[in-house]
């Protein structure tokens, strides 16, 4: 990913320093982009508290 060019590993673990950070990142990411269910079409998702665990 181009967010983290040029970023060094302890730049990237100070960014992320728990499990929980990293899912919450990609949380949003995610939120970013349309959803489309591949078989049905369907738009609708649920968001869940633990990031879809």
């Amino acid at each position: 990913m181009d967010i983290f060019k040029g970023q060094n590993l302890l730049e990237f673990s100070y960014r992320f320093k728990t499990d929980e950070n990293c899912k919450e990142y990609l949380a949003f990411l995610k939120l970013k982009t349309t959803y489309k269910c591949l078989k049905c079409n369907h738009t609708a998702y649920q968001s869940l508290k633990d990031y879809g665990r």
